[in-house]
């Protein structure tokens, strides 16, 4: 199911970043005769994913349901604390659903910027498509492929700038990707952050309105704006930390040797221009207070 769903295939990419993990002890699997872990019992079913405890390899597939602990006659999962970046450094980008999903990821959050500051595309479609859906559809369309182009050429580019990116064990990978990776999910964290902050002082006033709890319709505050960018460039600045530790450890170990110091240097100052220019896009383009550092001095 996972295999065909992009929701489902986007949550494995955030579990890919995940500081748990569940993973198989193999002495045990050798033990097991009725894989129940994958299949089910007969009064339970089985993996979700039709995955099971012994095949799980990375977190991508895995959606750390904890299914397997419950069906597993001999206690071979084990649910592990780990790295969050570990995946990212050790896969570099390797799965397609990687290297789509973050440019659509990323191309998406580009797409609103350009909706509503160089397109005015909502005017556009009151304009021309007035009811029909499809052509709504259509238009909408056009600033998310314009950004996924964009995110899609600078992962190209990238990759070139690399210049290891084959591998006669893992095949073609991305390295580019699981650089992007942080920042891509950031970005969508705070937009959606602000949303949520935004309204939660409406929450509980509504919440006992609706189940009649006086005391809690009469809590009212309100949300500081110095909040928005105190939460919002902390997300987006340890992303950007996340990104360069990637790189660095790419530099240092994994392609020891294959990349020059002036690449490193090059990519290092690359991603940096990028951080600056997606943080600018993001608060200007979208009108994020979270992202207004101004609002921190007011």
């Amino acid at each position: 199911m996972s295999t065909f769903c992009p929701l489902g295939r986007l949550m494995g990419i955030g579990a890919s970043i995940s500081l748990i993990e569940f993973r198989p002890d193999h002495n045990a699997c050798k033990q097991c005769t009725t894989f129940a872990c994958n299949k089910g019992t007969d009064t339970e079913s089985g993996c979700p994913v039709s995955l099971g405890a012994y095949k799980v390899t990375n977190n991508l597939e895995c959606l750390v349901c904890g299914k397997c602990m419950q069906l597993c006659p001999h206690e071979s999962p084990q649910l592990n604390v780990r790295h969050p970046l570990s995946e990212l450094i050790i896969r570099k980008g390797r799965l397609i659903t990687c290297t789509l999903m973050v440019p659509f990821l990323m191309g998406s959050q580009l797409g609103r910027f350009m909706d509503q500051n160089i397109f005015n595309l909502m005017e556009v479609i009151e304009m021309t498509c007035m009811h029909n859906w499809v052509c709504q559809m259509g238009l909408y369309a056009v600033p998310l492929f314009l950004g996924f182009c964009i995110v899609y050429v600078i992962i190209t580019y990238g990759d070139l700038m690399f210049g290891v990116f084959q591998d006669e064990l893992m095949g073609r990978f991305s390295p580019m990707v699981p650089l992007l990776l942080p920042l891509a999910f950031g970005g969508e964290l705070v937009s959606r952050l602000n949303f949520t902050v935004r309204n939660f002082p409406d929450f509980l006033p509504t919440f006992g309105r609706q189940f009649g709890v006086e005391a809690m319709e009469l809590i009212t505050f309100t949300i500081p704006e110095w909040i928005y960018p105190a939460y919002g460039l902390s997300i987006m600045f340890i992303s950007e930390l996340a990104g360069l530790y990637i790189l660095e450890k790419f530099y240092e170990e994994e392609f020891d040797g294959s990349i020059a110091l002036w690449q490193y240097r090059f990519i290092q100052s690359a991603y940096f221009a990028l951080f600056g220019v997606y943080i600018y896009l993001m608060s200007t383009g979208w009108n994020i207070p979270s992202l207004n550092i101004l609002l921190l001095f007011q």
